[in-house]
């Protein structure tokens, strides 16, 4: 950058008018803590003094660039998806502000040269598709404390919305440890949240596949290869009943199973309605013989038989 330009005059981002850009800029410089901006494509808009001081790159290296480019610890699926929700544009041309999230998702840290960094995004109110983005020292202790924080909240609201969920849901490890049942699951088990937690997983869901010749309890390999499938499930007190379960595989960063999310429900009334329908559908419900309909398919068939087969049939016929 030749020698009394500003960033301004090098680079300008699209999105903003030249005389905007250059306020925007000399503001952010101001500030006495590390400042960068980002555009929903997670490239450098901006970057200030103090960033350049706590990083060791200068503005005129990075502007233009992705962030991940730079600094690689944030190129993470989850600061990608944070930044892209916090700098999301908005449909509405006199809306100000677009949704952000809860305190708790705006704030993460990285480890730079044994150092701890915390990383704060925020959406700039009047720019909507861009965010900005303060980068700070912090011990060890401050960071260890705040990430258990917001991961303690984080699993709270995550088990508060999983108790209020109609069907029932286990959530286990990938070791297959219980690490929690909602409502549903402890009446259809049998078995409360504080007996089970910890415990394997086949050893309190016990299902069968109603579709093999040989009724045997399906295995924890089994259970989790099974998605979107009709099982038997037997309750605590030896009580059997039709369930249908799916499967849901939650990752971590590195896209390594960390939980599963076990969802099932109770199927009885389904299945009986479903039969009773189809009871309905072939039966007359005075005589409770086949009506014409399911007369003349089951005719159908076996004359189809017969003309295949070359098998016989006989035909009675009544009247009064």
């Amino acid at each position: 950058m030749t020698q009394g330009m500003t960033p301004a005059d090098t680079f300008h981002p699209d999105q903003f008018s030249k005389s905007d850009y250059a306020q925007l800029l000399e503001v952010i410089e101001a500030c006495d803590v590390g400042l960068c901006m980002l555009d929903q494509e997670m490239r450098i808009l901006a970057w200030n003094r103090c960033l350049s001081e706590l990083t060791g790159k200068a503005s005129r290296e990075v502007m233009g660039q992705p962030i991940d480019c730079i600094l690689p610890q944030l190129g993470s699926p989850q600061f990608v998806t944070l930044i892209r929700e916090v700098a999301q544009p908005v449909d509405d041309a006199d809306s100000l502000i677009p949704i952000t999230p809860g305190p708790n998702r705006t704030r993460q840290f990285f480890k730079d040269d044994d150092q701890f960094k915390r990383v704060s995004v925020r959406p700039l109110v009047m720019h909507p598709g861009c965010c900005l983005i303060q980068i700070s020292d912090v011990d060890a202790e401050t960071a260890i404390q705040e990430q258990a924080r917001s991961s303690s909240i984080a699993e709270q609201r995550s088990l508060a919305m999983l108790s209020s969920v109609e069907d029932a849901v286990i959530l286990f490890d990938a070791e297959g440890c219980i690490e929690f049942v909602n409502l549903a699951a402890e009446g259809m088990t049998g078995y409360q949240n504080r007996e089970i937690a910890g415990k394997p997983l086949s050893d309190i869901y016990q299902v069968f596949d109603e579709s093999g010749n040989a009724r045997a309890r399906l295995s924890y390999e089994e259970i989790v290869c099974v998605d979107n499938r009709i099982l038997l499930m037997m309750h605590r007190e030896g009580l059997t009943f039709p369930i249908e379960q799916s499967i849901s595989h939650l990752k971590n960063e590195q896209g390594v199973d960390e939980d599963v999310v076990l969802v099932f429900k109770d199927v009885s009334q389904s299945r009986k309605l479903a039969a009773q329908l189809n009871w309905q559908s072939s039966h007359d419900p005075i005589t409770r013989l086949y009506n014409r309909t399911e007369f003349d398919r089951r005719l159908s068939q076996l004359l189809e038989e017969a003309e295949v087969e070359g098998t016989k049939h006989c035909l009675l016929y009544l009247d009064r």
